[in-house]
């Protein structure tokens, strides 16, 4: 491998893109976790991208990070054109229904095909910078390649259908008409990478912190893509959707779901409800404030993702808020971290009850 310091014209167009001007702080990523072995075909220059983003090395000005996570995704978006399904089976994309739209493919004119392409691109993207490749790790091949696929405008048993939500069995996503936001499309995804990584289960505590990681991973996608956001739009879960927000993430407590362990709203049988508690802490960690005492001070977008990435990849199958706890805090002494960053850290923690 040729020093990234010597790297000429040469070596640039080798790898296959001439784009400028993302910033930085987009190009320098770093994140300390391996890069699996892909099984479908890649370009060999796009997994040496990849496991250099990894290892935290900062890629040539040449080379920005969307273009490296273009390069690794690999999206199919199927229309179900609102026909009514009685299983999925028959709406499965690339096989029950075929493409609208492939990688690389122009835009189709269908809104939800469209928005749900762009959604997998800026996901894989926020995913790519963690060293990362969301196509090859939960993905599914139906005979043309690995891919993330999405059936959309989909109605099962029922017209209009209101749900949207990733089937690990099928290893894709399904959604309803006009449910192809990009944060309720990126928390979906999460719960596949969920599911690989962490393998959080069915027990309530770990379905609550799983839905809450799903959330967190939604807004961060949706952060770094809109980074202009308006504030009364951000840390909100399904902001752009029709009826609006269904969780608020900065203050849970406005949408009656509870801020802290076991306190005011938490429910006990709903762990979408509960992951308000994962959320807050989330909104702590990254943007700070102060909250049941304690004053917090954020890490910034750049290393609240890295922390929470660790801690997705510290938790176990039947973790709890408690444990939760002590991942994050760990996982902020494992990353080095400054002392002072991982004391506001812990102040956090015990700002939600979990400590």
């Amino acid at each position: 491998v040729i020093p990234l310091s010597q790297w000429g014209a040469h070596e640039a167009m080798w790898w296959g893109s001439s784009r400028r001007g993302t910033s930085p702080e987009h190009r320098q990523l770093r994140n300390f976790f391996p890069l699996p072995a892909r099984k479908h075909p890649m370009k060999k220059h796009v997994l040496i991208a990849l496991a250099l983003i990894a290892l935290g090395y900062q890629l040539p000005d040449i080379v920005s990070t969307e273009t490296v996570a273009a390069a690794a995704a690999n999206r199919v978006v199927c229309d179900a054109n609102k026909k009514v399904a009685t299983d999925l089976v028959a709406t499965r994309c690339g096989s029950g229904i075929p493409a609208t739209r492939k990688e690389g493919g122009a835009a189709s004119g269908v809104s939800d095909v469209d928005k749900v392409y762009d959604a997998f691109g800026a996901t894989s993207a926020l995913y790519a910078r963690l060293g990362y490749d969301l196509t090859s790790e939960i993905g599914v091949d139906r005979g043309d390649g690995k891919a993330l696929r999405g059936t959309v405008r989909l109605c099962l048993s029922r017209c209009p259908w209101g749900n949207a939500f990733w089937s690990p069995s099928d290893n894709q996503m399904y959604f309803g008409e006009g449910l192809t936001t990009l944060d309720v499309t990126a928390h979906e995804l999460t719960h596949g990478v969920t599911g690989k990584i962490s393998k959080l289960g069915t027990d309530f505590e770990a379905a609550a912190i799983n839905e809450s990681l799903s959330d967190i991973f939604g807004e961060f996608t949706d952060l770094a893509t809109n980074p202009d956001k308006p504030a009364a739009k951000r840390w909100k879960m399904g902001e752009d959707l029709a009826g609006g927000a269904f969780r608020d993430m900065s203050n849970p407590e406005s949408l009656k779901h509870p801020g802290t362990y076991k306190g005011p709203n938490w429910s006990a049988t709903d762990s979408h409800a509960d992951a308000g508690v994962g959320n807050k802490l989330a909104f702590l960690t990254t943007e700070g404030g102060s909250y049941n005492g304690q004053t917090v001070t954020g890490l910034g977008f750049d290393k609240a993702l890295r922390l929470w990435w660790k801690v997705q990849n510290t938790l176990t199958a039947k973790a709890n808020y408690a444990e939760l706890g002590r991942a994050i805090n760990s996982s902020c002494t494992a990353l080095a971290f400054t002392s002072t960053e991982c004391a506001d850290v812990a102040k956090a923690v015990k700002a939600v009850k979990i400590s």
